[in-house]
């Protein structure tokens, strides 16, 4: 980084060029990307290179696609090469933080490494017992909408059930099947994701060899669920 600095310092080099080495270093790599899951990872990147979290499910998903498909790097050039960037910050600007939320301050002051960095301890509070006897559990209406809607454009809300009754009919199953994707992965998947991972599965719950609740569990244990919401980033 030294190198960019001087760079910087000579005019050889936009403040924007600069930002995409730092983003682009192991330092950060090491801080933002390595240790977290995708959508974590991806929330924090973000963060730090538009100055706000992301908007949704949408949103968060796009970045997921440039992760999967092309890595780290394209990721930080898809962010810093957006118009949005470019609006906001231009060549000459560092990114700041434009909308900071008490959840923003938390993840500022307590991302990875930054406890250990600071020589503090976390201790544990120890609340008395009779406090802790009368403390409800249950969260007030208004907090509980609050949280629901809580970075979500749109509330999802579902108000028809889906059941499958017989696989003979084909339109139901794939309505059944749509449904369970939207469920298990919060968006629809793509046709060639579903040919190369799940038509097999697929397959068996339409010719009865297993059921609902089997499919369901065949999705969960799938590579794509792993990558998306279990596996860290390397």
């Amino acid at each position: 980084m030294k190198v960019a600095e001087t760079k910087l310092k000579n005019g050889d080099i936009t403040v924007r060029d600069f930002i995409r080495t730092l983003a682009k270093s192991d330092t950060f790599r090491n801080m933002y990307w390595t240790s977290l899951y995708v959508c974590k990872a991806v929330e924090y990147i973000h963060r730090r290179l538009l100055g706000r979290p992301t908007y949704g499910r949408k949103e968060i998903n796009s970045y997921f696609d440039i992760c999967t498909k092309k890595g780290f790097y394209a990721l930080v050039d898809a962010i810093i090469d957006s118009s949005e960037y470019n609006q906001a910050f231009g060549e000459d600007t560092v990114p700041y933080e434009g909308y900071l939320t008490p959840a923003g301050l938390s993840l500022r002051n307590t991302r990875v490494g930054s406890i250990g960095d600071k020589n503090l301890q976390v201790q544990k509070e120890v609340t008395p017992r009779f406090v802790e006897l009368g403390k409800s559990e249950v969260s007030t209406e208004p907090d509980v909408e609050f949280r629901v809607s809580q970075g979500v454009n749109r509330r999802r809300e579902q108000s028809k059930t889906f059941k499958l009754t017989s696989t003979e009919d084909k339109q139901q199953l794939q309505l059944v099947i749509a449904a369970a994707y939207r469920q298990i992965f919060e968006r629809n998947v793509a046709p060639y994701v579903i040919k190369n991972e799940f038509s097999s599965l697929e397959g068996k719950l339409g010719n009865d060899e297993i059921n609902l609740k089997e499919f369901i569990e065949g999705l969960g244990c799938s590579q794509l669920y792993i990558k998306e919401f279990l596996h860290t980033l390397s």
